[in-house]
């Protein structure tokens, strides 16, 4: 049987090729045909596409209620092979507990903007770096053009080698991270009312400028999670997406067990574009020191 091409598409009763790639469903649609042919010498989607695609999935499918919440990981599994097409045959990228190498660093910077948040689960699902370690809907763009962190190793153990997209042995899932970082201090108290600020969370940060005082960081920012009320405690912001005359942003990550750290939400300073800074206190961005992080 001749093959079908994917990129094809019927427009009032007739068959045209479209003129550029396709976008959305088509996109996915296309995917699906390659899943079932490998081999086919037909054109393929972009990278871009592809890309905007699996976020665009990520994003419908965290919004939908689960009666198991730790099936989060495996309600995506059958897509995630589908894509495995694209990311492993062509760009050589695993999955990762519901990411793929190819698109880190800047596929961390999935944010939860829920207003009403859920806290985190009793049981663990995934490393706090995914989105499937939570179970409230996140959005973000999933690529970066030129992020400034660099990811050196991740590691990600399967509970059975013969479901590669499905669930991950507990504590057996590590990512180590290259990149410019800032300390500063951050205290949550759990807000009376349930919409609060929009960037804020109920979240205090603050920084200790050169004049050894405490000035608020103005940093927008959104936790993972209803954490538990705590007082001043240490994070550290990691820079993922340096904003070359855009809004920079990155991860808030705080200390985990073993020296190693936890992902604890996301990050964004304003561009200002009448002063060619940001809309902080904090030093710039590309003047925080480099280090390299483990987050489990």
């Amino acid at each position: 049987m001749k093959e079908t091409d994917p990129f094809k598409y019927n427009e009032i009763g007739s068959e045209k090729r479209s003129d550029t790639l396709p976008e959305d469903s088509h996109t996915l649609d296309a995917i699906a045909f390659y899943a079932a042919h490998p081999g086919s010498a037909l054109p393929r989607p972009g990278e871009w596409p592809v890309h905007q695609t699996w976020n665009g999935l990520v994003e419908s499918y965290t919004e939908r209620y689960l009666s198991e919440p730790t099936d989060r990981i495996k309600a995506i599994a059958g897509l995630a092979k589908n894509f495995s097409v694209m990311y492993e045959l062509r760009y050589g990228s695993k999955y990762a507990a519901g990411l793929w190498c190819q698109d880190l660093p800047g596929a961390l910077l999935w944010r939860n903007t829920t207003r009403q948040k859920l806290p985190r689960p009793d049981k663990w699902q995934g490393p706090s770096w995914s989105w499937v370690a939570i179970n409230d809907q996140v959005e973000g763009n999933f690529a970066r053009e030129s992020p400034c962190a660099e990811v050196e190793h991740v590691h990600c153990e399967l509970v059975s080698p013969q479901a590669p997209f499905g669930e991950l042995r507990e504590g057996g899932a590590l990512l180590r991270i290259r990149g410019c970082a800032i300390d500063l201090d951050w205290r949550y108290t759990r807000p009376k009312k349930p919409k609060q600020k929009f960037g804020t969370d109920g979240s205090d940060i603050r920084y200790l400028n050169s004049g050894h005082t405490y000035v608020d960081a103005e940093v927008l920012h959104f936790l993972d999670a209803r954490e538990p009320a705590t007082d001043w405690a240490q994070i550290t912001l990691l820079l993922i997406d340096p904003g070359w005359l855009s809004n920079a942003e990155g991860i808030m990550l705080k200390k985990a067990r073993g020296g190693k750290q936890s992902r604890l939400g996301y990050f964004e300073l304003r561009y200002n574009g009448d002063t060619k800074g940001f809309d902080s206190p904090l030093p710039s961005p590309r003047s925080w020191e480099k280090e390299v992080f483990e987050i489990i």
